[in-house]
């Protein structure tokens, strides 16, 4: 009996541990599933959260895209957006101004013997083939005079007792160039209108003297201050005019030489948007004489004040 029991006791104590080892093992397998399975789940959230995030900035690109190239209003006008300071600098423009080209009217030109001062008309050189005998007929209203040993026919014209000038008048159409730095170069066309009251000796009566002129200036710019709505620019250059029509009274007036003058201004322009602006150009022009005896505001006053203002375009 006793060793029938020691070998129930032992059959008992290894099936107890056979259990034991079991259950053991079981747990391990259990927490070894229990980890693969935790791991699995942080997994599947990392990818998740990395493809929302990655999904998120796709959908932000797509949006600054469309941003992007979404038309505004100045695109539907095809208006320039965000024009550089160096491209709107060498833009053209043209401008369109009016104002005078003379300036103070002091004296009148008169000598201390109250006639005005004029050179002599000069009617032409003597033809020699009407001289007989040495003796040579002079046309009335002529006499004849040597001028460089030559003998020319000297025409008695009227003297001119008085003479008042008028405000010249001008209008301007004018084409600008920008270049870099802020600095343009400019040319046009100028109409300009002379007008004097002319009273001659032995009448008491004053003749309108109208003179008209187109001239084409030449000149550089340079704006020392450039705002997008305000600009200030200083200009200096020249220009050539020539006299097209002149009357004095009834009778034609005639002046061959060309006009030269030189002019310096300051100018400021506000504009009123990006293409359309309006100026002003107060300045000094100076007048070198033409060599005619037709009497101006430009030979008596030779440096004068000028005052421009008008309207400019730019594209």
């Amino acid at each position: 009996m006793t060793g029938t029991n020691r070998h129930s006791l032992l059959a008992q104590q290894l099936l107890v541990a056979d259990k034991t080892e079991g259950e053991e093992e079981t747990q391990r397998l259990d927490v070894g599933q229990e980890i693969r399975e935790e791991n699995m789940r942080e997994q599947s959230e990392t990818v998740y959260q990395e493809a929302a995030v990655e999904a998120i900035g796709e959908e932000r690109s797509e949006k600054q895209q469309v941003e992007r190239h979404r038309p505004s209003g100045r695109d539907k006008l095809h208006l320039p957006v965000g024009e550089t300071k160096r491209e709107k600098s060498q833009n053209w423009s043209v401008g369109l101004s009016v104002g005078n080209t003379g300036g103070l009217i002091s004296g009148n030109g008169m000598d201390e013997s109250g006639l005005l001062q004029a050179g002599p008309t000069f009617g032409g050189k003597v033809d020699l083939s009407t001289v007989a005998n040495g003796i040579m007929e002079v046309p009335e209203g002529q006499e004849l005079v040597f001028r460089d040993g030559m003998p020319y026919l000297l025409r008695e014209a009227e003297q001119i007792t008085d003479i008042s000038h008028k405000q010249p008048l001008s209008f301007g159409f004018s084409v600008r160039k920008g270049l870099a730095k802020g600095f343009s170069v400019e040319t046009g066309l100028t109409y300009t209108y002379l007008a004097s009251d002319v009273k001659f000796a032995g009448n008491s009566e004053k003749v309108s003297q109208k003179l008209h002129y187109l001239g084409i200036p030449v000149r550089a710019n340079w704006n020392f201050v450039d705002k997008k709505s305000f600009i200030m620019y200083v200009s200096a250059g020249g220009a050539m005019e020539k006299c097209v029509y002149g009357k004095l009274g009834s009778k034609s007036e005639t002046v061959k030489p060309l006009q030269f003058s030189v002019m310096g201004a300051v100018g400021a322009q506000y504009n009123i948007n990006g293409r359309v602006g309006i100026y002003v150009e107060p300045g000094v022009s100076h007048f070198f004489d033409d060599g005619s005896d037709v009497q101006t505001i430009r030979k008596e006053n030779p440096c004068n004040f000028t005052l421009q203002g008008g309207i400019r375009l730019t594209y």
